[in-house]
């Protein structure tokens, strides 16, 4: 009769405890690993300029952008996917500020939103083509020009 209880001739098994304990550590690393890794990407995605457009149809004729009065962008597609975006490094302090339009047909409803450091500063939506304009140097003198001729 053969005794299953006995260890002779066999090594001695490794406790599972172990390997549990060994996989769950390992878990528990890469899973710290990913949330930091995600915390850290969060939050890079919320700093500069992002530039969206997006239109019921699902597509545009032409997009066209400009930073700080610099040669506008054109984004020209036959037709251009929706939604668009881009997001490009945000000048330290804006002095002309950014402009983003966008074509499509005549009924078609046209988005475009402007966004700093993860924050809407612009956003419009009309058939046909819409245009978003943030120029906080431009709005700062015409605010104190406005406070100026106030009584």
């Amino acid at each position: 009769m053969i005794d299953l209880d006995t260890t002779a001739g066999r090594e001695e098994r490794r406790p599972r405890k172990r390997i549990y304990l060994a996989v769950a550590a390992a878990v528990l690393s890469v899973a710290v690993a990913a949330t930091a890794f995600t915390l850290y990407a969060s939050s890079a995605g919320d700093k500069g300029l992002r530039l969206e457009v997006d239109t019921r149809s699902g597509t545009a004729l032409q997009i066209r952008w400009n930073v700080e009065m610099d040669v506008p962008k054109p984004v020209t597609g036959d037709p251009l996917p929706m939604p668009w975006s881009t997001t490009l490094d945000a000048p330290e302090e804006f002095q002309l500020g950014v402009t983003l339009s966008a074509f499509s047909t005549d009924t078609d409803l046209v988005t475009c939103r402007i966004f700093l450091d993860g924050e809407l500063v612009s956003e419009n939506s009309r058939e046909r083509a819409a245009i978003c304009g943030y120029h906080p140097k431009v709005e700062q003198m015409v605010g104190e020009m406005l406070e100026s001729e106030t009584p």
